[in-house]
């Protein structure tokens, strides 16, 4: 019987918009600019303008990486299972759930561990959100304990 199925995933930097818009309006925006440069005669400034875009697009590039990873959090009659996946391999740690417990690893970090084992999850969500984490694996894993 399935206990508990969570999927954590980071909050998107930028939101709902993909990057590709963001650097074709960015682009746009300095295009224009660089044209008024061009006409005053400030040639030089062009690579400079060229040089900030690539750091943009490489930026929002590095940024919607990072939101695709995925922690899945699963627990079952017979263990609980914590599957990381951040675009290589997945990695999979498997946890007694009778002495399983979730707590907070300080800033931007869950810690999950049982018996040595450990696992920290970075990066996936706020304080507040953590607190609400920790307090629905604590509660799933008490509900299991409690039934065997």
């Amino acid at each position: 019987m399935l206990h508990l199925d969570l999927t954590l995933r980071p909050n998107p930097a930028l939101g709902h918009p993909p990057p590709a818009r963001a650097v074709a309006g960015a682009a746009l925006l300095m295009g224009l600019g660089a044209l008024r440069f061009l006409l005053l005669g400030a040639w030089m400034v062009l690579p400079f303008m060229a040089v900030d875009l690539a750091l943009l697009a490489w930026a929002l590039r590095t940024s919607s990486r990072r939101a695709a990873r995925a922690a899945l959090i699963r627990l079952d009659d017979r263990e609980l299972t914590v599957e990381e996946r951040d675009g290589g391999a997945p990695r999979l740690t498997r946890f007694d759930p009778a002495s399983a417990r979730a707590a907070d690893g300080g800033p931007g970090t869950l810690l999950i561990e049982s018996r040595g084992k450990r696992v920290q999850l970075r990066g996936y969500l706020t304080a507040r959100e953590r607190a609400d984490v920790m307090n629905i694996i604590e509660a799933a894993l008490a509900r299991r304990r409690i039934r065997p």
